[in-house]
């Protein structure tokens, strides 16, 4: 999940309408389920962390923890890894103790689904360049994460 696509997220459900989200290539290619990973692994819920790849990280085996994973992405160049950690920074450090599982709950809940007939009935749509391609919109907005 792109940081800028979650932060968006994120500030359409502190609205006191909630806020019909639409994600273009579906819900699922933001996986949500490694936010929550990287969240439980940040805040040392070890026993909650689902995906292999993550519970290896985990510092009370040695693993190195959520710096030992920062680290890697930024080694790495893995520009959606780095975007779920810094995401998962931003909502537990400069947006105060915000319970993640339940916002990212949340943001699922408020999903119309992926098709265009449901993607019409969408507040807003949230995509990335790529998907976007061959798609009209009326109003276009790029956040600070889009690359040249």
């Amino acid at each position: 999940m792109r940081e800028a696509a979650g932060q968006v997220a994120a500030k359409c459900l502190q609205l006191k309408r909630r806020l019909q989200l639409g994600f273009v290539g579906g819900i699922e290619s933001l996986k949500l389920n490694l936010v929550e990973g990287c969240y439980f692994l940040h805040t040392k819920q070890w026993e909650r962390i689902k995906d292999a790849f993550l519970r290896g990280f985990r510092s009370d085996q040695g693993g190195g923890g959520f710096p030992a994973l920062v680290k890697l992405a930024r080694a790495t160049g893995d520009v959606e890894l780095s975007a779920r950690c810094n995401l998962v920074q931003r909502l537990t450090e400069r947006c105060g103790r915000v319970d993640v599982p339940d916002l990212l709950a949340s943001i699922a809940a408020s999903d119309v689904g992926a098709d265009l007939q449901q993607l019409r009935r969408a507040d807003l749509l949230l995509s990335t360049a790529h998907k976007a391609k061959g798609l009209e919109f009326d109003t276009v907005v790029l956040q600070e994460d889009f690359q040249e």
